[in-house]
């Protein structure tokens, strides 16, 4: 597949019989007869047979033809540096017999970018080494997202997410792509009811729109979207920021700092805020108080696409440090038991002053619980509405003990279902437990392909849990 970005006609197509002239092609089909004046910052400028100059977007051409016969005129003498030298190195290329598809200064101005056959070529690269790679259930995209110019960027900076969509719907992940490189994203084409149809979404941020793709993977292929170039949402005026600063009780906090890094304001009486003077962009907010902490970051970011609403309510929270003591069994090595050698426990006393603490950050008296928590990378996070057990390596399995059950009467823990692999909300004198594998052979060995992340299963006893 060939994607090609649609052409909205900037440019008058006249045709008249005169002195021999420049021939450019649009991705439209259409061509017209002109001379070729200036490339710069990803525009052209072109004079038409009627003498009139014409501006436009270099990303709408499929290639140029230069005239090596035409001679200084009066006209011609007017031109500008940049245009006679590409007309001078284009010459050169006819003489060499090799035509040229593309303004030869293209490659060499950094205002402007790769030239499409450079791309091109890259993408054929990439394409060729991920074919020796594909196993026989495996294909891949090959994209080049590019933009208008090497300053226009999107507010995420030069990485953009990508999701592939299969036909039943869910998504196989979301990754970050890079901006100006060729580049591959493997995906899985199962047997029976997948026909390889596929829908990705490419969201570069704002100000630029989101990209929907949709195409066909072939087992063992590497499909081809292309070059793509992201588009600019076109807007005037400016948005507005607001909302209510509150604590975990959903009280309104006075006096507190909220920032987006340029604009500061303080909260009133009834916890509001107000921040004004935004374009299309991604909006870091942050609030702080002596005294407590606020969300994490990723939780508040302001996303502002579009102009539709000038008004943006956006509440956030600060939290008090929390005092935090579990007690812990360790089982052995690929066990589900809690009781007999090689098990170990403990007690562990912690002040959780950030929204996301890392557990990994801390020192055991248990070498195996230690080898459990960096196994996962475990934290005690606020997500959602909600303090949880929270993991970068997934995936462990959690269970919520019984109500009339006792910490030292839960001798093992079994199977847990798949699907639970979140940590219920923390509060005090609750029992959780947690398998980092699934199952074990009747050898009590963890089966291959259900290891899950760690050799332990460990069962917690949350014994406080509260504001210091």
């Amino acid at each position: 597949m060939k994607f090609t970005v649609p052409v909205v006609s900037l440019f008058p197509l006249i045709f008249a019989s005169m002195l021999p002239a420049d021939e450019i092609v649009f991705k439209s089909g259409k061509k017209i007869e002109g001379k070729v004046l200036e490339y710069k910052n990803g525009r052209i400028k072109i004079r038409n047979t009627e003498g009139k100059e014409i501006v436009g977007d270099i990303d709408k051409i499929e290639s140029m033809q230069f005239e090596s016969g035409s001679t200084d005129t009066a006209e011609n003498k007017k031109e500008s540096k940049p245009a006679k030298e590409a007309d001078k190195k284009d010459n050169k290329s006819n003489k060499a017999g090799k035509p040229a598809d593309m303004p030869a200064a293209i490659p060499n101005d950094p205002n402007v970018g790769l030239a499409q056959k450079t791309i091109e070529k890259q993408l054929a690269t990439i394409i060729a080494n991920t074919e020796k790679t594909l196993q026989p259930n495996q294909s891949a995209f090959a994209i080049y997202l590019d933009t208008e110019g090497p300053s226009a960027k999107p507010s995420q900076g030069d990485r953009i997410t990508y999701k592939c969509y299969g036909p039943g719907g869910g998504y196989s992940g979301v990754v970050s792509v890079p901006l100006k490189q060729a580049w591959t994203r493997n995906e899985y084409v199962s047997a029976g009811s997948d026909n390889g149809s596929r829908r990705v979404e490419i969201d570069p941020g704002p100000p630029y729109e989101n990209i929907i793709l949709t195409d066909v993977l072939e087992p063992g292929k590497v499909t081809n979207l292309g070059r793509v170039v992201l588009k600019k949402v076109i807007f005037e005026g400016t948005a507005s920021i607001t909302g209510i600063v509150t604590g975990e009780d959903g009280d309104p906090i006075e006096g507190a700092m909220v920032s987006d890094g340029k604009r500061t304001k303080k909260t009133d009486k009834d916890g509001t805020y107000k921040l004004d003077g935004f374009a299309l962009e991604n909006v870091q907010l942050k609030v702080t108080k002596p005294g407590y902490f606020g969300e994490q970051e990723y939780s508040t970011v302001v996303s502002i696409r579009n102009m539709d609403q000038r008004t943006i309510t956006r509440d956030l929270k600060l939290f008090k440090p929390k005092r935090v003591k579990l007690k812990y069994v360790v089982s052995d090595e690929d066990s589900n038991s809690f009781v007999g050698p090689g098990t170990e426990q403990g007690t562990v006393q912690l002040l959780v002053d950030s929204s996301r603490f890392e557990l990994r950050s801390e020192q055991y008296s248990s070498k195996n619980f230690t080898t459990f928590v960096n196994n996962f990378h475990y934290r005690i996070s606020y997500q959602g509405d909600a303090w949880v057990i929270g993991y970068f390596y997934g995936g462990s399995f959690f269970q919520e003990s019984k109500t009339n059950e006792s910490f030292e009467s839960i001798e093992s823990v079994g199977e847990i279902d798949y699907n639970n692999q979140f940590c219920p909300p923390l509060r005090e004198g609750q029992i959780i437990l947690i398998r980092g594998f699934r199952k074990l052979d009747e050898k009590g060995v963890s089966k291959q392909g259900e290891k899950g992340v760690s050799r332990y299963c460990v069962k917690i006893l949350v014994e406080e849990f509260r504001d210091k």
